[in-house]
């Protein structure tokens, strides 16, 4: 089970690059992941043009959708299908567990090296306000609070996820 749950993990890591790619690949840029940058950035990019408030705010909507279902969706199948859980626990702990270890490409790989130790996600008209974002250790702050909170989201998102299979099976 253990070695199963890894590579479901790695498989969530390639989804996640894949959600990430979404955003601000095919030209897009940095500007296709506004949504994720501090307010005071994202008023900035505004009063520069680059964007409008009501791009923001529709992006910030369609990616947290999308990641929503991706959160929901793909650790339902992984659970119910593959690793055949069947009970309101085996959808809590292992949602946890496959969601902290998503979590953790996002942390390690995309916070701390992508943005935060990379100038890649730095826009040149926000540039004096990097200090609000581009620092390793508001990441780590902030995926601690994530990691505390995760079991309580368990709690709640395995639920659905058991809710789920009792309704379509």
């Amino acid at each position: 089970m253990v070695v199963k749950i890894l590579i479901e993990i790695i498989v969530l890591w390639l989804i996640f690059f894949l959600y990430m790619w979404l955003l601000v690949g095919r030209g897009k840029g940095k500007m296709g992941a506004i949504q994720f940058y501090p307010k005071l950035v994202q008023k900035r990019v505004v009063e520069c043009g680059l964007t409008s408030e009501q791009n923001i705010k529709n992006k910030s909507i369609c990616c947290g959708v999308l990641l929503l279902l991706i959160d929901i969706i793909v650790p339902f199948m992984m659970i119910y299908f593959i690793n055949g859980g069947r009970s309101y626990w085996d959808f809590v702990w292992q949602w946890c567990v496959l969601f902290m270890g998503q979590e953790l490409y996002d942390w390690l790989v995309v916070d701390v090296y992508w943005v935060a130790c990379t100038d890649w996600w730095i826009i040149p008209e926000a540039h004096d306000l990097e200090y609000l974002w581009h620092d390793p250790k508001i990441k780590f702050k902030g995926k601690i609070k994530l990691y505390i909170i995760t079991p309580v989201i368990s709690l709640i998102l395995g639920g659905i996820c058991y809710g789920l299979s009792l309704l379509i099976f």
